[in-house]
């Protein structure tokens, strides 16, 4: 690894100050790459495809979450959880600057988890309510 604090992305190490080094860890004489100059970046077109595919799941999670209410199938919701899980994931492998411009990560755990815990959560407290209920 990059060691202090560093990690390594797709375009090599980024360290603590920001910066990516190409190659890091081989012999590389490539100069460091400010992370700025790496999210000027025009996204690739696959990038952008992605994007647009993740942004119609997106609504379709929205759409989907409302409608569960309504009796919805459950499954469908969760099948599209896991389809907009896997094209983020795509994304960051493609096109890493693409993705960190779009906030990926905070996305992601938007649509893909903190939905799904909020659900169950509200679903528990429905049925805990209704167990606490006095019967006649």
């Amino acid at each position: 690894g990059g060691g202090g604090g560093a990690f390594r992305g797709a375009r090599g190490i980024v360290n603590a100050h920001g910066v990516a080094r190409r190659g890091a860890g081989k012999a590389s004489k490539m100069p460091p790459v400010a992370i700025d100059s790496l999210l000027a970046t025009r996204p690739s077109d696959a990038a952008t495809q992605l994007a647009s595919k993740i942004h119609d799941l997106e609504m379709r999670v929205k759409e989907e979450r409302k409608a569960i209410t309504k009796s919805v199938d459950e499954k469908a919701l969760n099948a599209t959880r896991v389809s907009l899980r896997d094209k983020y994931r795509e994304l960051i492998e493609v096109d890493i600057a693409h993705a960190t411009r779009l906030k990926c990560d905070e996305q992601m755990w938007k649509f893909v988890f903190y939905h799904r815990i909020d659900d169950v959560k509200k679903r528990l407290a429905t049925l805990s309510a209704s167990l606490q209920e006095p019967t006649k």
